[in-house]
């Protein structure tokens, strides 16, 4: 069963840039893909900017052919899942609130932080 997540990265200009993940959202494993892979707001954006995924790091391609570990993009298999930008930290926790994601995730300050969707408020990331 898939646990779903959004991963988001808070950019020098404030504005925010988010991606939905299907996999592997729990933080558990999430966490620690997401501080190897993206540990600075550029690897951040270079990371989520792509738009949704199925998941951080899959040894797979669309055709389930072995791969070396990497992010396995929507766009890949021709799907129209770009990133979402957002004005405000509020902004990205409404919307995040109205999807079946159960984790948030947001890099800010130079560190990932995560937070169950059903215990977002609006002060949640502050």
């Amino acid at each position: 069963m898939a646990t779903r997540s959004m991963i988001c990265v808070e950019l020098p200009d404030n504005e925010l840039v988010a991606a939905y993940v299907h996999y592997d959202g729990h933080p558990s494993t999430m966490l620690p893909r997401l501080e190897r892979l993206a540990g600075t707001t550029v690897e951040a954006f270079d990371l989520i900017e792509p738009g949704d995924m199925s998941s951080v790091e899959s040894d797979h391609d669309w055709n389930m052919k072995r791969r070396v570990p990497q992010p396995l993009y929507y766009k890949d298999r021709g799907e129209d899942a770009h990133a979402i930008s957002f004005d405000s930290i509020t902004d990205y926790v409404s919307y995040t609130k109205d999807t079946d994601c159960e984790y948030a995730y947001l890099f800010i300050n130079n560190s990932w932080t995560y937070q169950k969707v059903s215990e977002l408020n609006d002060d949640s990331f502050v």
